[in-house]
């Protein structure tokens, strides 16, 4: 019997298929016969404990799957959302190295996934967990994510610039334990990133300043402003 997700065309971010998949997991892009792209398929398999989701499930060829041993490495759970601009996904990841985790991405370009980066310089033997990706209306990825550094939790941001990731910009207060950020990139590209602290919720609102220019060549790494809006 067909599963009735298979009926749809193009979801806002992507199709999770849950009941009618076996006890396998992936994440992979499904294409037309032609090789376009289609959606994002996601089956996830396994126990609450150990939740499955890059392990190969290979049903049909028109499937394209990425990270195939992330199960076997350890990696987390994906952040994917399709761009605004031509509907194709980005993906980002922790993926654990067998000493650490750091933050991994791919998308999906002309009829594959590109090869899967690293999304940070890898300077920290800390964690970089449970990242959460948001696009603004041109186009342009956003992520933020929470590291685990000793005795605290630290919230990051970055934004895509031409070709790589800009450089981390710490948006939580030194000396704060922050963790599990949420993103809204607000349609005058304002970041909006609220977190948890032992005191409650945080929200933040990242500015980069106006006529700040965006290229690998000029990082606007130092243009930002971090203020906080609320706490509670």
């Amino acid at each position: 019997m067909r599963c009735p997700l298979d009926r749809c065309k193009g979801l806002a971010a992507l199709a999770v298929l849950l009941v009618c998949a076996p006890a396998r997991a992936e994440v992979s892009a499904e294409v037309d016969a032609f090789g376009n792209y289609v959606r994002t398929v996601v089956v996830t398999a396994g126990s609450a404990r150990r939740t499955k989701i890059w392990s190969p499930f290979r049903s049909r060829s028109t499937r394209l799957m990425l990270n195939s041993t992330g199960d076997a490495t350890g990696d987390g759970w994906p952040a994917i959302l399709e761009s605004p601009v031509d509907g194709k996904p980005w993906v980002v990841w922790s993926h654990f190295d067998g000493a650490d985790f750091d933050l991994a991405w791919s998308r999906f370009g002309e009829g594959n996934w590109e090869p899967v980066k690293s999304l940070l310089a890898l300077d920290s033997s800390d964690p970089d967990l449970d990242p959460v990706l948001a696009f603004d209306d041109g186009g342009r990825p956003y992520v933020t994510w929470w590291r685990n550094s000793p005795a605290q939790g630290r919230i990051y941001v970055s934004l895509f610039l031409t070709t790589r990731w800009m450089i981390p910009l710490q948006v939580s207060d030194p000396g704060e334990d922050a963790r599990t950020p949420t993103l809204v990139v607000l349609p005058d590209r304002r970041m909006q990133v609220s977190y948890s602290t032992p005191g409650g919720t945080v929200t933040k609102l990242v500015v980069l300043n106006a006529g700040a220019t965006i290229t690998d060549d000029i990082n606007p790494f130092g243009s930002f402003s971090v203020t906080t809006v609320n706490r509670h």
